[in-house]
């Protein structure tokens, strides 16, 4: 009797309770367990982001290190170089930068579904040497360099007696940069080049360089390129947008040198860039083209806190840049249905900010569906600029 009472099973009231608990702590795990995924998921998109834009920041701060290497390049008619004798109808900027971008290869996803973003894009013309300087002289038709005994440098030797290294600095599309021994320079597009292993590789100028008083001079001389950075649709999908790096044909604007577009950030919703300057717009002459720019959400990109046109102020005075400053903004490579519960979501673009956007709307639900958006991450970045002085502006 007793050992058939030590046997029995569970009654059905204690598998009920066993059931009610077990679930009850299954449930709970659960939760935690998605709960934690979807915080996972969220960071994993966040880190992506941030590495993509510090990738992408890499290349314009190294560009923007490279504006006017060795000297200023402002080839126009207001403010010119002093030392620069080129011609002034080629429109030469060490940093050109066009604001609020529009027009017909402007992505319209960015303007578009509320999001009424203008991003920045900028042009620089970058010192492809990292600063190297190689002798040269000129013949009267062509440019040759020095043979490796000539050179000027340890860094200047590699380059004449290496076909790779000669190659990937002197190529058809790049400027040269010619310094006469007087200090003034001209900017020359490359039309062609041959190396020769011995030396005296031949550079092919599209028009004989200016201020080069006699064929048995001296010269030094660099290449330079012109780099352009922008944000153009993906061509597989207009919703996503890229940032690309674009080396502009000195020959040709409206073309891209061979191999010359590299796309370094997707997914980039926004590209600000402006100046730090070594004097106020106080202290400097008005200019009445300088107009109100009332978007709100282009704040980050202007000069003062009296908002203004920053590409006017910076193409206008460049030579008094001391920083330039980059913030990139990215989105994730998709909607996050968490992100319309976002109690500070504000769609009128007169209730946000481009510097503190944290969202991105990608595709329109239809009604009654609530909104979704993509999530966004900005990094920003400070490039010291202190060789765009020049002695002319001493």
């Amino acid at each position: 009797m007793n050992t058939m009472r030590r046997n029995r099973g569970f009654t059905l009231v204690e598998l009920l309770v066993a059931s009610v608990l077990s679930g009850a702590v299954l449930t709970s795990i659960y939760f935690v367990f998605i709960s934690n995924s979807r915080q996972y998921y969220t960071q994993e998109q966040v880190v992506q982001m941030q590495e993509s834009m510090r990738f992408a920041l890499e290349y314009l701060k190294n560009d923007l290190r490279n504006a006017g290497q060795m000297a200023l390049v402002n080839g126009t008619a207001v403010d010119t170089d002093p030392f620069y004798c080129g011609p002034r109808s080629d429109d030469l900027r060490a940093v050109d930068l066009m604001n609020n971008t529009a027009g017909a290869d402007a992505p319209a996803i960015l303007s578009n579904l509320g999001n009424a973003i203008s991003p920045d894009r900028i042009s620089i013309l970058s010192d492809a040497s990292g600063g190297t300087m190689l002798g040269a002289r000129f013949d009267g038709a062509n440019l040759k360099l020095l043979a490796r005994t000539e050179q000027i440098s340890a860094s200047s030797m590699r380059i004449v007696e290496s076909a790779p290294r000669f190659n990937a600095l002197f190529r058809t599309g790049y400027y040269l940069r010619i310094m006469a021994p007087t200090g003034h320079f001209d900017l020359v597009p490359i039309t062609g080049v041959a190396f020769a292993a011995g030396g005296e590789s031949t550079v092919t100028l599209s028009r004989p360089p200016l201020c080069v008083a006699a064929a048995a001079e001296s010269l030094r001389v660099n290449t330079v390129q012109r780099v352009r950075y922008r944000i153009i649709a993906d061509p597989a999908d207009a919703t996503k947008t890229n940032l690309i790096r674009e080396v502009i044909d000195a020959s040709n604007p409206a073309q891209v040198v061979a191999g010359g577009t590299l796309t370094v950030a997707e997914f980039v919703v926004n590209l600000q860039v402006w100046g730090t300057y070594d004097s106020r717009l106080a202290a400097l002459p008005k200019d009445p083209v300088i107009n109100p720019d009332p978007r709100l959400t282009d704040d980050v990109g202007n000069w003062t806190p009296v908002v203004v046109n920053e590409s006017l102020a910076m193409n206008v005075r460049p030579h008094r840049i001391r920083a330039l400053n980059v913030l990139l903004a990215t989105r994730s490579n998709r909607e996050d249905a968490d992100m319309h519960l976002a109690p500070d979501i504000a769609r009128n673009e007169n209730q946000r900010i481009a510097a503190d956007r944290t969202w991105f709307d990608v595709v329109a639900e239809a009604a009654p569906l609530p909104p979704n958006f993509a999530r966004v991450t900005t990094l920003q970045a400070r490039v010291e600029t202190p060789n765009l002085l020049t002695e002319g502006d001493l």
